[in-house]
């Protein structure tokens, strides 16, 4: 049985922690093309498995620390995420690539192709830290509005590319003109037409579920409730506010919604304030007794209720 080499397959966690600091909250955009760039690099040795064993580190540093938020919700859910799911899926994109130099092209395009996958599947889409959410606060970002996140994450895994060039193999004709490429991506969609504004909204944005870490549990349905009515009675009437926005599952009742007072406050609420306030609500199904409905119910601001 072939041995696996350990150095490589190290490596290429820190490649996926360089590309997981790049992901908000962390935010340290200019790391995502330096771990795909070390990526490349140890693409460019090994057997298939071994390739496949970097490509799952690399899926582990790269979505263990940036979904842990979901280990509060399934610890089961959260490990079997990354051991049957990021980590093996990257690996396979690992594979791929090949080892060749032809992986300068093929690892960018493989990624949006995986990324492209996240956007459908599972579950109709399960977008998470996507390598074009790194850029949000880079100069790659006018990217998307040219050609969207996959775009973006293209332009990303490209500059790895380039950057693997320079440094790794002493290049400079093909990186200049990648940077060349990524300026005017960047400078079309500085100019690129996003239409004309045609009136301004103002909006407050209501959470009142509890302090921050505080973990939901059925009987406490009514208190976060009535913690969004209290947050939402401290907006001024003359404040201009045109938009209130309650989020998901603020209310969550057994039963029909209709059958709660919290409908006529919250209408009381839209009335006052002169505004819509849009809620989340979530209720038994009527058709399915261990189903149940989760929807957004819109509060006009005379009162009456809509969408």
């Amino acid at each position: 049985m072939e041995r696996l080499r350990p150095v490589p397959i190290a490596l290429g966690l820190v490649a996926g922690l360089l590309i997981c600091a790049s992901l908000p909250p962390w935010g340290w955009w200019p790391l995502a093309p330096v771990g795909v760039a070390l990526w490349l690099h140890l693409l460019g040795s090994g057997s298939r498995l071994q390739r496949f064993a970097v490509g799952c580190c690399v899926g582990i540093g790269w979505f263990a620390p940036s979904t842990l938020w979901m280990w509060a919700l399934t610890p089961p859910g959260y490990v079997v995420s990354l051991v049957l799911g990021w980590g093996p899926l990257v690996g396979l994109v690992s594979i791929a690539v090949g080892s060749d130099r032809r992986r300068l092209f093929t690892l960018p395009a493989a990624i949006v192709l995986f990324e492209w996958l996240h956007d459908h599947a599972p579950f109709g889409g399960v977008p998470l830290s996507l390598l074009s959410m790194s850029q949000t606060r880079a100069p790659l970002l006018p990217i998307a509005t040219v050609g969207g996140t996959l775009l973006l994450s293209a332009a990303v895994a490209a500059a790895g590319s380039a950057l693997y060039l320079a440094v790794v193999e002493r290049r400079w004709r093909e990186p200049a003109a990648v940077a060349g490429v990524l300026a005017l991506l960047t400078a079309s969609g500085l100019v690129w037409p996003t239409g004309d504004p045609v009136d301004t909204v103002h909006a407050a944005v209501v959470q009142g579920g509890g302090p921050q870490g505080t973990r939901y549990s059925a009987d406490q349905g009514p208190l976060v409730v009535q913690r969004h009515l209290d947050a939402t009675a401290t907006i001024r009437t003359d404040s201009g506010i045109d938009l209130v926005i309650w989020p998901e599952n603020a209310i969550n009742v057994e039963g029909a919604f209709t059958d709660t007072a919290w409908g006529p406050m919250i209408s009381a609420e839209a009335v006052r304030l002169g505004a819509t306030i849009v809620v989340g609500v979530v209720e038994d199904s009527p058709d399915d007794p261990e189903g149940f409905l989760n929807y957004v119910l819109v509060y006009e601001p005379d009162g009456s209720t809509g969408a």
